[in-house]
């Protein structure tokens, strides 16, 4: 992530980078999801904020990959 802020997005290997930092942002969620969350869920904690914060984050995520021009799904 260092390395993407010091580099415009137009650089040769800035895409590559933005895809890998992604795939790992996107494990690190579906990690979340089928570990920490069912351990949240049997505690009986309130997940309102944390579902808001993941909300925001992905939506930022997704604007980022639209100003990068990236799509995952190639």
């Amino acid at each position: 992530m260092a390395t993407l802020q010091g580099m415009s997005l137009d650089e040769p290997h800035a895409d590559r980078l933005m895809r890998e930092l992604i795939q790992s942002t996107l494990h690190h969620i579906e990690q979340e999801e089928k570990e920490f969350f069912p351990k949240l869920e049997a505690a009986n904690m309130d997940m309102a904020p944390i579902g808001l914060e993941m909300q925001s984050f992905e939506a930022n995520l997704i604007h980022m990959q639209s100003q990068a021009g990236i799509d995952m799904h190639r």
